[in-house]
């Protein structure tokens, strides 16, 4: 039904093996997503962004990757959309906001007293936040943290 729904409207799709392989593979996937956090098998991993007008460090983007213990590195492109749809994104958002977070005030207090973070949030969290209020300020107030040094951006599936 997803599948012909997905292709537009007054559309059929016949159930076939493949289309049964890539459920088993999304439900195992969604199952093993739900307990990654607590594994710790989710990392954070930090892409450089240099000002090329003095070739300084300033700011980095926090890239959320999967290290699964039987199928290797799992593609964002992969697991995101399912942790979006079971909701798990929430925690895993949060989760990445504190380490980044974290990491932002080791680096300014080492480094560069201005470098910024940037990490993606995805729709499902922004609806969420908008409800309950969003912690992620509360954050960096505890940190003693500024309010530019994580810039947050919606994620590209959002548009």
């Amino acid at each position: 039904m997803y599948a012909a729904k997905n292709q537009g409207r007054d559309r059929y799709q016949y159930f076939t093996a493949q289309m049964q392989q890539q459920s088993r593979q999304r439900l195992r996937l969604a199952n093993d997503l739900h307990a990654a956090l607590n594994k710790r098998q989710l990392l954070l991993y930090y892409q450089p962004i240099v000002e090329l007008g003095g070739g300084t460090l300033a700011k980095a983007e926090a890239l959320l990757r999967w290290q699964h213990p039987d199928l290797g590195m799992v593609s964002p492109a992969e697991f995101i959309p399912i942790a979006e749809d079971t909701g798990s994104i929430v925690d895993i958002g949060d989760w990445v906001f504190a380490v980044a977070a974290r990491q932002v005030k080791q680096w300014r207090e080492r480094y560069q007293p201005r470098f910024q973070v940037s990490v993606n949030k995805s729709p499902v969290q922004f609806r969420k936040q908008a409800i309950e209020g969003n912690g992620w300020l509360a954050l960096l107030q505890e940190l003693g943290l500024p309010g530019d040094a994580v810039v947050v951006e919606i994620t590209e599936g959002a548009c």
